[in-house]
């Protein structure tokens, strides 16, 4: 298939992105990279909306429109193609059409009966101010933009309720969703917990197993719009002030399911069939990520034990480093002790001998004080208490502090249970 430069420029200004890079049998990414190559202007954000609402964006000038070469599209998506996709997307339908549709008076979890409640006050109000019954539209084919203040208006979550931000219809379907996907987990032993958000002054809703969660929050979707009349009605309606924005948040009608979190997390919507019949998919995709999470953590628990075994063996065999080091430097204090005590022997020896030709009364004042000098020190008491140390070691084993210089060096395989060895001597480094 091929266009002109120009043909394309018409073509990009009057059918959506998506659908024309269908029709010429590229992705929408594709397209996009070729209208950038040829210099044609790209509608802006939010164009196809303002333009259903009769406030579309002027169409800018094509410049250069002498420069018009012949692009070459792929084949376009052929019959046969669509015929495919149309039985899959049957057979998906067919797929979800056995499914339970929960009521507001079947409700079984205490949670979901007071979000309940508070979705049925919701909608009181919002008759009250519209003077219409809600009975009369919820039934009504679905319009966008909305057309009453139940489709345009969101129901927030406050306090202990299920976390959902959608129009009245929406909501109830919400938090019957919520009551079925808490009994189904808790058939899987997966629990759900509503926890308090301060900032948000909500509670989020996660759903918990062997210490590890996942969030669960329902939303309809909506989109940026230009203020309309009609809209501007409805916000005075609901809210009763006017509206004074250059934009409005319109919801789209569409509920979502969204896992994990807003920015990062899976969606689960109705555009592919039925929430309500999607359920079992959210349960297996939630208890799957639920399994994965609690496998890492095991692994990273055993991961943080192995590098724990680690680091005491290294400090262990560090300790009996130290220790021999010190040994030597406690040896050589030893001796220097040691050798100053036979000095001292020696020297009290010769004042004996010089003693021998005096007489009796110089004699008996000298032997009193060698006495008194001998009586206070033995020349071998550093090497009978370095003896004794070998002897208490050889005994007991290496239960002292100061003595690990004996112990023999682990491998870095060894897994020792360090208590049970040192239940007398606790370690500083344990």
């Amino acid at each position: 298939m091929n266009k002109t430069r120009n043909e394309l420029f018409d073509l990009v200004w009057e059918v959506p992105m998506i659908h024309l890079s269908g029709q010429l049998g590229l992705s929408d990414v594709g397209l996009r990279k070729i209208c950038t190559k040829y210099g044609i202007p790209l509608t802006p954000r939010g164009y196809w909306m303002r333009k259903q609402m009769g406030k579309a964006d002027a169409r800018p000038e094509l410049q250069h429109p002498d420069f018009n070469p012949v692009i070459e599209f792929g084949e376009s998506i052929d019959a046969e193609v669509k015929e495919i996709k149309r039985k899959e997307r049957e057979q998906l339908l067919k797929s979800l059409e056995s499914y339970e549709v929960r009521t507001l008076n079947k409700l079984k979890d205490l949670r979901c009966v007071q979000t309940a409640a508070a979705i049925t006050s919701y909608i009181k109000e919002l008759e009250k101010r519209s003077r219409q019954s809600y009975d009369s539209v919820k039934d009504a084919p679905p319009k966008w933009p909305p057309t009453n203040v139940f489709t345009y208006q969101y129901f927030y979550s406050r306090k202990e309720h299920i976390p959902i931000r959608a129009t009245a219809k929406n909501a109830i379907r919400a938090v019957c969703m919520a009551d079925q996907l808490i009994e189904r987990f808790e058939a899987k032993g997966i629990e759900v917990e509503l926890v308090e958000n301060t900032y948000r002054q909500r509670r989020e809703m996660y759903a918990k197993k062997e210490g590890e969660q996942y969030q669960i929050e329902f939303r309809e979707s909506w989109t940026k719009g230009t203020p309309s009349k009609e809209l501007i009605k409805l916000e005075k309606i609901a809210t009763g002030y006017d509206y004074y924005r250059s934009y409005m948040e319109i919801p789209k009608g569409i509920l979502t399911i969204i896992l994990g979190g807003h920015y990062s997390g899976k969606m689960f919507t109705d555009t592919k069939g039925k929430l309500e019949a999607q359920l079992d998919a959210v349960v297996e995709y939630i208890e799957a990520k639920l399994d994965a999470a609690i496998e890492r953590t095991k692994k990273l628990g055993i991961e943080r034990k192995e590098s724990a075994r680690k680091e005491k063996v290294r400090q262990y065999n560090g300790l009996i480093e130290a220790s021999r080091k010190q040994q030597i430097e406690i040896a050589l204090k030893e001796a220097e002790r040691h050798e100053g005590l036979v000095r001292l022997d020696e020297y009290l020896k010769k004042i004996e001998c010089e003693l021998a030709g005096r007489n009796e009364a110089q004699r008996e004042v000298a032997q009193q004080w060698l006495s008194l000098v001998r009586e206070s020190f033995d020349k071998d008491q550093w090497v009978k208490g370095r003896v004794r140390r070998f002897n208490k070691i050889a005994a007991e084993g290496v239960t002292k502090r100061g003595q690990h210089w004996y112990a023999t060096p682990l491998p870095e395989d060894a897994d020792p249970d360090f208590e049970e060895m040192y239940r007398d001597d606790m370690l500083d480094w344990m």
